[in-house]
């Protein structure tokens, strides 16, 4: 999917034609990436410049740069953390299957307890703001993908404020990321949603009841709902790059 262009600083484009290399499984775990001089070289830009974007693969987990060794790769699947997600949506400008599948499954997941908690522990002022986004959700034109797409994740959040607890709400957080990088890529999932708007509205009856084992039912079908189509994209194999970490048949540039 194109997007619109961005302007990149050098270290910005360095970084991402290094990190997609990473992902690609181009440079692989225990490898030396070349040197500060030869990248210079290679990319054509100052050693600062390359020096930035290493710096931003070791905040990312992906090498460790050692004093007189140089920067080696490391396995991103036993290193890095939940951020790196927004990179292996579309390394290299083809989207990952395996990354929009995984996404697509721990956020069920994490939306069914994210319900639970609120059923548990919502007070007044969660419920009233989740009621307010839910009447909007419920004017929306059914073609209006976008606001749908931006309303849930508003209804989601309040949720995982409700639960009270922070370390879902970060995660939150970190899927919000996501859909502001790649909401093309996740667009297709309102679609059913539009049609079945009233799940939103059933889930927060739930929750304002405190029947968590309805909360929990009624989010698995709303999440089901929108991942079918997520879960269709991703068996398009064809129109989809592989996931990184395992052995491919790819040739290091």
């Amino acid at each position: 999917m194109l997007r619109p262009i961005q302007r990149q600083s050098l270290a910005d484009q360095a970084f991402a034609q290094l990190r997609d290399r990473i992902l690609e499984n181009r440079f692989r775990p225990g490898e030396h990436l070349p040197s500060e001089r030869e990248l210079a070289d290679i990319l054509g830009i100052n050693r600062s410049s390359v020096r930035e974007a290493l710096k931003r693969l070791e905040q990312a987990r992906l090498i460790d740069i050692r004093h007189g060794e140089g920067s080696i790769v490391l396995d991103f699947q036993k290193n890095a953390g939940l951020d790196l997600l927004a990179h292996l949506v579309a390394p290299g400008g083809n989207l990952n299957a395996v990354a929009l599948r995984s996404i697509a499954e721990v956020r069920l997941l994490i939306a069914v307890e994210i319900s639970r908690l609120a059923a548990l522990r919502a007070e007044d002022p969660e419920i009233a703001a989740a009621a307010e986004i839910v009447a909007r959700i419920g004017k929306l034109d059914e073609d209006d993908l976008a606001s749908l797409q931006a309303l849930d994740f508003e209804f989601h959040y309040v949720l995982a404020r409700a639960g009270q607890n922070l370390a879902l709400v970060l995660i939150v957080n970190s899927i919000r990321d996501l859909y502001a990088a790649y909401s093309e890529s996740f667009a297709p999932m309102f679609g059913p949603l539009a049609a079945e708007r009233d799940l939103y509205r059933k889930l927060l009856a739930a929750i304002a009841s405190h029947e968590t084992t309805a909360a929990q039912s009624i989010c698995t079908r709303l999440i089901e709902t929108g991942n079918r189509a997520i879960l269709a994209l991703c068996e398009d194999a064809a129109a989809l790059s592989p996931l990184s970490g395992r052995a491919t048949n790819h040739e290091k540039e």
